[in-house]
């Protein structure tokens, strides 16, 4: 079963994500609406099905996740704007608005909770800190981890200004990956193979969905990273019983990549 959710979470909703890989626009778009597509279809028969019920709410997650990035392929695709300091950050807050809402709204349309993805306070005090203390850390370490894993150059020129779009980057980017890879699996994963198991298989497609990334010169020790974030950003959410601490902590994380990133412009 782990197996069987791994290579289906990797080759169908993580591999949404690989953008880099040369693909006709038309065989690309019938790929993005079959995921969604076969998922629903996957997720009907098994929920009407006495030997397969428990798996329905798996497969139903992934057509929600593949509806999700659907919608964003096709706002994206009637954008089109000049690349600043701004425009990235906007793009992102975008991209978050299109996960998160699709999550949430047809999360309640199936029957289930917000709790059931992680959307609630949980324990709110001990998320605060946790949230909080990590992102200072990745925040105040962030130009030296800038230069050392990506690549930046001229650290020295990071502007005050940048400080409200580098956060609305970086919140926007902790809300959508979370929303998707903790809290719409870690919970479905959790009623098949118990907590440890969960947030393992969840880190390993997480990491997966960072093999096409081009902002650093070390990809793959980057992936072994992801995994390893995935992970740690998993049990926040398990231990607080919220995505809040995992936002937070996925932002502070964030903030040196897209520091790479405006040096870069």
């Amino acid at each position: 079963m782990f197996l069987f959710l791994a290579a289906y979470g990797i080759f169908t909703v993580g591999s949404l994500q690989w953008n880099n890989i040369p693909m006709p626009d038309d065989i690309r778009a019938v790929y993005k609406v079959a995921v969604p597509l076969g998922s629903l279809l996957l997720a009907i028969y098994m929920r009407r099905s006495t030997r397969f019920n428990k798996f329905w709410p798996v497969l139903f997650a992934f057509f929600i996740g593949g509806a999700a990035f659907l919608l964003q392929w096709l706002i994206f695709r009637l954008i089109s704007y000049t690349v600043t300091v701004e425009t990235i950050a906007l793009e992102k807050a975008l991209a978050a608005i299109l996960m998160f809402i699709p999550i949430v709204a047809l999360t309640k349309l199936s029957g289930g909770d917000l709790g059931s993805i992680y959307v609630k306070w949980g324990n709110l005090r001990t998320g605060i800190f946790y949230g909080l203390v990590l992102f200072s850390l990745f925040a105040v370490a962030s130009p030296l981890l800038a230069t050392s894993l990506f690549g930046a150059q001229n650290v020295g020129t990071i502007t005050i200004g940048w400080v409200p779009w580098i956060l609305v980057f970086v919140l926007s980017s902790g809300l959508l990956e979370e929303s998707m890879y903790r809290g719409l699996f870690l919970k479905k994963y959790e009623a098949l193979l118990g907590s440890r198991a969960a947030n393992f298989l969840q880190a390993i497609v997480f990491c997966t969905i960072h093999l096409s990334v081009a902002y650093t010169p070390e990809p793959y020790l980057f992936v072994v990273l992801t995994f390893f974030l995935g992970l740690a950003w998993g049990w926040v959410a398990q231990k607080t019983d919220s995505l809040l601490a995992s936002v937070l902590f996925h932002a502070g994380t964030d903030i040196p990549i897209i520091l790479s990133i405006f040096l870069a412009l």
